[in-house]
């Protein structure tokens, strides 16, 4: 009935009456400025083009006026200016097509920046899709030469990521004295509804109180002072920070056609690779449709990670790279640091194991410096310098079946010296759908014995002192390595099929995708002994840690790279939580990983990190020489390929 009746206000409302009663009541200018713009929406639907220009136009210029005395009209604007541009894109204007959707992409992101710091993050993504997909045109506009291609890389790198950095800026600011009740609280309820005992009655009773916290906590916060980013900040800082240096910026999108009215507007997903290089200069590479690519990561990632299809793994991953990697290879050629910025399913990918040209020849890793970052905009973040952590945290086999939990501080934590047990060949993690209970990782206790004396550590923290509540009291540790089982649920469905299993993790299946993600702790086969601590820390519950100093967190478990993904927000997992926690690089895994190769793996990263190689850099070098190892297993990809560095890839000095 909205629709019907607006289109008739639509229709009605811009004649005389309606003019002359905004004229004497200037109260009704908006509704005048909506109706005209209903108006050119209906004109352009029934194909009279050229009569939808004028009442559009003036739409425009109301809002325009309105928008400078009020913000609260920025998204009325941004909408006006959208339907502009659409427009013009009809009547071939690309020229003024792509001025109207720099301002509309402007206004909207202003807009955004300053509503979304205002709501509970569970409303947040409520109103960005109140804007729908039009911020995404801009995409199929590309390849309207160095104008199109410009406007794209400034929509991408403005509106990709907005709710992390945003989140980001807000976990830092709350960090006050003033407002630590306020978010001990919150902390508090995320744990609970992180818990697997938890009802769904129990459960939406606490959603209720966080976003009640939460708005009390946000309205508190020094309002965060945002700003567009223009591609020409990032190229500066590319020419600071690398050396031949090139930022791909790859965008899944809908595409968008002018040509056919109404909902027929919009066509089939999509997938584009967005250069910017030092200079400031911008391509747009089309890599067409989406499901064909889709389809060869999802064959890769298969291959890859399966132990019985080795062999395959190379040729499935040689797809992805002739259907992403081939259309690059030109602009490609004299760049030495490449900087990637992932969309869609390529996030699940190994991208450093693309083959450059074919499958039993070089890969991506060995012929350039990969560094991936979750946004472009991370580059001027990175400029700042890091601040100084504390001793470096590791946490190593919990004792899953463990009844009585530690409740000391990270400041004097129960350590247990690094020993060694009997081994039990495990996978880090099987599963979560079959997996009742968590079986012991023996093979940890070796990892933590070769890598405390690199961490410069007399201890570890396992066995049943290895609890979710004390990783997440910690403040900040330069470096924090966590050993243990990880856990990943794709969606509603895969819930089901937990449940049919009897697994605990079933109760972590809520419509939050940072709940469906995480690391298993001590008691986690005994969820219901301490209410206090179920033997689970959730991606949820890990974007309140306080990490504003952490240059590493590496979680050596299964999957721990892996997440629900989310048009202009990328992955919604363990590493988003992280990084919104502050720590400044992740290195995650992407799929199971058996225990006992581990061990070597990460001894020979750790051993390149501390003798100075970037962090980037130590995790290429390592995955070559696991590549050129005289052990023909560890030359398989599902052990070298396991694990992605994302963030900062420079040196850790001061060791």
């Amino acid at each position: 009935w909205w629709w019907k009746w607006s289109r008739w206000r639509g229709v009605n409302f811009p004649g005389r009456g309606g003019r002359e009663l905004a004229k004497t009541n200037p109260a009704f200018l908006g509704d005048l400025a909506t109706s005209l713009s209903n108006l050119g929406i209906q004109y352009s639907d029934l194909g009279r083009r050229q009569e939808a220009l004028a009442p559009t136009q003036e739409a425009v210029g109301m809002h325009r006026v309105l928008a400078k005395t009020n913000p609260a009209f920025q998204s009325d604007l941004a909408r006006s200016l959208n339907n502009l541009a659409t427009l013009s894109i009809a009547l071939g204007k690309m020229p003024a097509a792509l001025q109207l959707l720099h301002e509309s992409v402007s206004t909207e992101v202003s807009y955004l920046q300053r509503e979304l710091p205002l709501l509970p993050e569970g409303r947040r993504k409520q109103l960005l899709e109140v804007f729908g997909n039009r911020w995404q045109i801009p995409f199929s506009t590309a390849g309207a030469g160095e104008a199109g291609a410009q406007q794209a890389i400034f929509t991408r790198l403005n509106r990709h990521g907005l709710l992390q950095d945003l989140q980001r800026s807000q976990s830092l600011l709350s960090r006050s004295g003033s407002l630590q009740p306020l978010v001990e609280q919150i902390k508090a309820l995320n744990v609970q509804l992180a818990s697997v005992a938890a009802r769904e009655e129990e459960r939406q009773q606490l959603l209720a109180r966080k976003e009640e916290l939460e708005q009390q906590l946000y309205n508190q916060l020094p309002q965060i002072q945002s700003a567009l980013v223009e591609p020409t900040q990032i190229a500066s800082a590319l020419k600071t920070m690398a050396t031949r240096g090139l930022l791909v910026e790859f965008q899944r999108y809908e595409s968008y056609s002018g040509s056919s009215p109404g909902r027929e507007q919009w066509g089939s997903s999509r997938y584009l690779a967005l250069l910017l290089k030092p200079d400031g200069s911008t391509r747009a590479i089309p890599l067409g449709e989406a499901a064909p690519i889709d389809a060869a990561v999802t064959a890769a990632l298969t291959a890859s990670a399966d132990p019985r299809r080795q062999a395959e793994a190379p040729e499935k991953l040689a797809v992805v790279s002739r259907l992403v990697l081939a259309p690059l290879q030109e602009e490609l050629q004299e760049v030495r640091e490449l900087f990637v910025s992932l969309d869609g399913e390529l996030n699940r990918l190994p991208f450093a194991a693309l083959p450059w040209t074919t499958a039993d020849g070089p890969i991506l890793g060995d012929m350039k410096l990969l560094r991936l970052l979750t946004t472009g905009r991370d580059l001027l973040r990175l400029q700042q310098p890091a601040k100084t952590g504390g001793p470096a945290m590791l946490f190593a086999n919990p004792d899953f079946n463990a009844t009585t939990k530690s409740s000391e501080g990270p400041n004097t934590p129960n350590t247990s010296p690094v020993r060694g047990r009997q081994q039990v060949a495990q996978q880090r993690s099987p599963g979560v759908r079959h997996v009742n209970p968590w079986q012991p990782l023996a093979g940890t206790e070796h990892e933590a014995r070769a890598l405390a004396p690199l961490l410069r550590l007399n201890s570890v923290i396992s066995g049943p002192e290895a609890t979710s509540t004390l990783v997440l009291q910690l403040k900040a540790p330069r470096i924090l390595h966590i050993a243990t089982h990880g856990f990943f649920l794709a969606d509603q469905a895969l819930a089901a099929d937990v449940g049919n299993s009897g697994s605990p993790i079933t109760a972590l299946t809520a419509g939050d995708p940072l709940q469906r993600s995480g690391l298993v702790f001590a008691g986690a086969n005994q969820p219901e002994a301490d209410p206090a601590d179920d033997g689970y820390l959730t991606a949820a519950e890990a974007t309140g840690m306080d990490l504003d100093g952490t240059e590493l967190v590496t979680l050596s478990a299964c999957e721990t790279g892996q997440g629900d993904v989310r048009s202009g927000e990328g992955v919604y997992g363990l590493q988003r939580s992280l990084a919104v926690a502050g720590a400044r690089s992740t290195l995650l895994s992407l799929w199971k990983v058996d225990d006992g190769l581990i061990v070597r793996f990460m001894e020979r990263f750790y051993s390149r990190l501390k003798a100075g190689e970037g962090r980037a850099d130590a995790l290429r070098n390592t995955q070559a020489e696991f590549r050129d190892h005289k052990n023909s297993t560890y030359n398989d990809i599902r052990v070298w390929g396991a694990f992605q560095l994302i963030g900062d890839w420079r040196p850790m000095t001061g060791w």
